[in-house]
């Protein structure tokens, strides 16, 4: 009788968040691949969503206290809810052999404090480690992360990692400059890149078709400033785009959050900008399908990028971080990034509209580039679960 690894997956799976859910599939599909007669168990935000589109079992990150309300948790300086969440890692982490962290900004503080994401990712890791088990980081994200509380528990969480890869090149020298030693750390990939993707539609001579993707962004620590200032230039750049004749699909990377933005970009607009339909999008499959009507994208979430780089599509990236950036730059796109936090809608329109009369040029760059980097995020990842 063969050995039977034992799995479990680890993230903030089932939220909202599409990227987040592409890259547990592709995790999924990856260790399935690989452990053919493994046992995979999830550990996420929404084990009924994860179970039920997925397939296998699911326990939820944190567990509170029955028949306890939250109130008295809190007076009693969360005390029960922290020796039952301990108690729950161990029950889960029964027999386990390996805990997966993959894809994702996974290591990060945002919107967030100590006592949220921070506390519950280093109570898995060191609960895994605690039972024996070992831990890998797959073309996981890093940072920024703010509160040095919080940075303190995601450094040591790594350092308890067995094995660790990385997205991107700034995720590694994040963590780098955090002291952790990542001499012997790859760059990968973003996992999602994993995940076939349907066939892209043939245009021909027609209206030019702008993908326009709309993030809930209000900045690293909520500051509405920020996010008046966005809408109102997406209202000017979507403005520009029917002024000049060519249609746009919005886009959205989580649900519902960034359909309230979209909401408030149609306030200022004084129209719809989805039907009814279009807002039921629900996946990054959904993302591909709709991506697949489109010349190009403009677009802030990270895995909206991914997705219309995956299909041949040039990008604007509008960027909220260091990942959006090497990205881009790894597609070929080095030279058409906006930071979100400073934007100015009249570069913006220039930049899109030089993309827009180039983008067959830049549409051929992208295909080149994004599948050599699959072909590496393929070779990496074999070598990260056999490393010599």
């Amino acid at each position: 009788m063969s050995w039977r690894r034992r799995i479990i997956i680890l993230g903030t799976y089932g939220g909202g968040n599409f990227g987040n859910d592409a890259c547990f599939e592709a995790t999924l599909g990856w260790l399935r691949a690989a452990f053919t007669n493994a046992s995979i168990l999830a550990v996420c935000a929404d084990p009924m969503i994860t179970s039920e589109r997925f397939g296998i079992p699911a326990v939820s990150l944190r567990v509170f206290p029955p028949l306890l309300p939250r109130w008295l948790d809190t007076l009693l300086l969360r005390q029960p809810s922290l020796w039952l969440n301990w108690w729950a890692c161990f029950g889960a982490l029964k027999r386990c052999d390996l805990l997966v962290v993959a894809g994702a900004g996974i290591i990060h503080d945002f919107r967030d404090r100590p006592w949220g994401w921070p506390s519950r990712f280093l109570r898995w890791i060191l609960a895994a480690r605690l039972q024996g088990a070992s831990v890998w980081f797959a073309c996981v994200g890093a940072g920024p992360v703010i509160n040095p509380v919080s940075r303190l528990m995601m450094v040591w969480a790594a350092k308890l990692a067995t094995r660790r890869c990385y997205r991107d090149e700034s995720s590694r020298a994040y963590m780098s400059a955090r002291g952790v030693d990542e001499t012997a750390s790859q760059v990968s990939g973003d996992i999602a890149f994993l995940l076939p993707a349907p066939t892209p539609s043939d245009h021909g001579a027609r209206q030019i078709v702008v993908g326009v993707g709309i993030m809930n962004y209000r900045g690293w620590r909520t500051n509405e400033k920020i996010y008046r200032a966005y809408i109102e230039s997406m209202a000017h750049l979507i403005e520009w785009l029917k002024f000049k004749g060519h249609k746009v699909r919005i886009l959205i990377g989580q649900r519902p959050t960034d359909l309230i933005a979209v909401g408030d970009l149609e306030a200022r607009l004084g129209y719809a900008l989805m039907s009814d339909a279009e807002r039921e999008v629900r996946s990054y499959q959904d993302i591909l399908n709709v991506v697949a009507d489109t010349d190009l994208v403009v677009a802030s979430r990270y895995h909206v990028q991914i997705a219309a780089l995956k299909m041949g599509r040039p990008v604007l990236s509008i960027s909220y971080g260091p990942m959006n950036d090497d990205l881009m730059r790894a597609a070929g796109l080095g030279v058409f990034i906006h930071d979100i936090e400073h934007m100015d809608h009249r570069a913006l329109i220039l930049q899109c509209d030089q993309l827009i009369n180039m983008r067959v040029h830049y549409a051929k760059v992208v295909q080149t580039e994004i599948k050599a980097l699959e072909a590496g995020l393929h070779e990496r990842l074999r070598a990260f679960i056999s490393p010599s």
